[in-house]
């Protein structure tokens, strides 16, 4: 209790200031709001190429469950490797094959198309790959970015989701509105945010260590 701050105006200030001005938290910040910015992505575009593409409106409840069931189970993989690769290399990784299977199934897609059912098939084991991804970043990285915000935990967790979020939606946004009745922009904005958000956490390190006053 003698450790609580007092919920002040000034309070936040100084905490909100603390968490912009730290570069290893706003790079993870960043990377957070690239993999939440892909997530919206597939929220908002995925129903429409379910609709417009492969004509399984009424059935894409059912295929979601699918796919959220298989990031239930990355979330436990994730489990049973992170403290043997630890969180940013395991991100890392995620990132990388996240990519690269973008890029490939945007090859197969404009260079190589499926006849039905296989073109269906090969987008649903994209969605899955994809959403498998998210058990092996989003926790890890906001255990990256609050390793140096222990002291204010609370009000830093809530300036990360807050800056992350609102990242993401600037993000989802723009590619969402450049559906044109194909996978393309959604599997070419992944790819992006995937790419981009390697080359971010790269640039952090393993570990934190704080600095000595």
């Amino acid at each position: 209790p003698e450790r609580r701050r007092p919920l002040r105006a000034a309070t936040l200030r100084a905490a909100v200031v603390e968490v912009t001005t730290n570069r290893r938290v706003m790079t993870v910040v960043a990377t957070l709001s690239l993999g939440f910015g892909q997530m919206f992505i597939f929220l908002s575009t995925a129903p429409q190429v379910f609709a417009d593409v492969f004509d399984r409106q009424d059935s894409f409840p059912f295929w979601f469950a699918g796919v959220a069931m298989v990031a239930g189970l990355s979330g436990i993989v994730n489990a049973s490797l992170v403290m043997q690769l630890g969180m940013r290399r395991l991100a890392v990784a995620a990132f990388a094959m996240q990519c690269v299977v973008s890029v490939v199934f945007l090859v197969q897609w404009l260079a190589f198309p499926l006849p039905e059912p296989w073109g269906f098939a090969a987008f649903f084991a994209y969605m899955c790959a994809a959403f498998f991804m998210v058990g092996l970043t989003f926790g890890n990285l906001n255990a990256l970015a609050m390793e140096p915000m222990g002291h204010i935990a609370g009000l830093a967790a809530a300036v990360i989701g807050s800056l992350s979020t609102i990242g993401a939606v600037l993000i989802a946004v723009p590619v969402g509105q450049l559906y044109d009745g194909t996978p393309v922009p959604l599997v070419a904005g992944v790819a992006l945010c995937s790419g981009l958000a390697f080359l971010l956490l790269r640039t952090v390190s393993e570990s934190y260590t704080p600095a000595t006053p």
